[in-house]
């Protein structure tokens, strides 16, 4: 990838020049490689950086904020985003359940429970009576 992207900014020199011949040395040089490059950038729009690396077969993709993301086609086509609703806010995009599988496809049943909400139920299916219940939330242990 390292030598794409040198041809596709017009400096295949750097693949060869020392400061930047392997990982860890592109590393060390940061600064100066990352000047290079956004030399190159800087002259052009988003969508033209983007298409001039995609033709010639770089990895690419755009720095996006919040709102570039949500509405990106690449999130909108695979429905990364959903939306669910919360007891406290109303409806919320999340991210959808990961990873999909086809035979058995994840799903969110609702929101988190809230603070204590299944107390009751767990105490009672580890086999402690409703009495005993009782008596430990009015000592403040639950």
């Amino acid at each position: 990838m390292w030598e794409r992207l040198a041809e596709a900014i017009g400096q295949p020199e750097l693949v060869d020049d020392p400061r930047f011949l392997t990982n860890p040395d592109r590393v060390r040089n940061r600064a100066e490689l990352e000047e290079i490059i956004g030399r190159f950038f800087a002259d052009r729009t988003v969508a033209e950086n983007l298409s001039h690396f995609e033709e010639r077969g770089v990895t690419v993709g755009p720095i996006c904020d919040i709102r570039d993301l949500m509405e990106h086609p690449f999130i909108q086509g695979r429905e990364v985003i959903e939306t669910y609703g919360d007891p406290d806010f109303g409806e919320l995009p999340m991210h959808a359940p990961f990873p999909r599988l086809s035979e058995t496809p994840a799903s969110v049943r609702g929101p988190a429970p809230r603070l204590g909400e299944h107390t009751d139920d767990i105490l009672a299916g580890i086999g402690i009576s409703s009495g005993r219940i009782a008596a430990l939330r009015e000592s403040g242990a639950i």
